[in-house]
């Protein structure tokens, strides 16, 4: 079973109006949507047919808005643990420049993260479990270094797309894969990075510090993947994009299924740019179809590094 385990997921509230600071704004082009990278995650994995367990924190109106919205998916169970607080608002604003203003961070009990640990339980030997996003405010600093140290007493695939601070403990808890973006990679190693060669290099940094492979999203130009012995680079393809907003986590998710499909990182990281571009032209999340026909136009080399 594959595991998407979101902390921090959010109501993303889409404006695709023109807003102006220090004015009254009346917005009719609206829309409410579930967010949270393991969610997304999961979503693309649904759209593809492919089963997943979605888990993580939830709580109040936003939180039930959440739920009921994923109960419209056949292929996601669902299995979060309740809480007290409000799950966060994400307000996301596209008038040709896209901006993001996201809500605080939900906070948690000691009894609320001790039902979340029993959940945990139930991952077994063989399982995959994907750790996405922030983490939660109220119990402890080291939310994802307890899960990962769970996940890996069981023998269970972990990976990791998170920041600075989370990205390093996933890559010190040996997990199979990390997939930051430029920016993350720089900020872990505090540099500015110029050119693939630059990317590669702190890929393998990366690895050094214990991380199998590493994915590295690079938005419209595609995607680099560090391996053991390989290192690929896949190409975006020219299209009108709509939003960028889950297209990493789409990306995630299509490398996942191709890649647990095949066990050929060539073309699972193939599939994954068709993923992460079919989410980023469409309104939501990817579907299999338009995947289908763009994964037909991606090019995908393996370079010496």
């Amino acid at each position: 079973m594959i595991y998407t385990c979101t902390l921090n997921p959010s109501l993303d509230y889409f404006i695709k109006e023109d807003v102006y600071l220090g004015k009254l704004n009346r917005v009719e082009n609206t829309v409410y949507d579930v967010g949270g990278k393991g969610i997304i995650v999961s979503v693309l994995a649904n759209n593809l047919g492919i089963e997943s367990t979605a888990i993580g924190f939830l709580g109040g109106f936003t939180g039930e808005f959440i739920l009921n919205e994923l109960k419209k998916y056949e292929k996601i169970n669902l299995d979060f643990t309740g809480i007290k607080d409000n799950t966060r608002i994400n307000i996301k604003i596209n008038n040709g420049i896209e901006t993001e203003i996201n809500g605080a961070t939900q906070r948690i009990t000691k009894n609320e993260w001790a039902v979340f640990l029993e959940k945990l339980e139930t991952i077994k030997k063989g399982d995959v479990l994907i750790l996405s996003g922030s983490v939660c405010k109220g119990v402890t600093d080291n939310m994802y270094k307890t899960i990962m140290e769970k996940a890996n007493e069981k023998g269970v695939l972990l990976i990791v797309d998170s920041t600075k601070e989370n990205l390093i403990i996933g890559c010190r808890q040996k997990a199979f894969l990390v997939k930051p973006n430029k920016k993350e990679l720089e900020e872990v190693f505090e540099v500015k990075i110029k050119g693939e060669k630059e990317i590669i290099y702190y890929a393998k940094q990366l690895q050094k510090l214990g991380a199998k492979n590493v994915l590295v999203s690079l938005g419209r130009e595609g995607a680099i993947l560090v391996t053991k012995n390989s290192t690929y680079k896949g190409y975006g393809v020219e299209g009108n994009v709509i939003s960028t907003v889950g297209a990493g986590d789409s990306m995630l998710s299509g490398f996942l299924i191709e890649f647990l499909k095949t066990e050929d990182y060539g073309k699972a990281l193939k599939f994954s740019c068709a993923c992460g571009s079919s989410t980023a032209f469409s309104e939501g999340v990817g579907n299999k179809e338009d995947i289908y026909k763009i994964v037909e136009h991606i090019k995908m080399i393996e370079m010496q590094s």
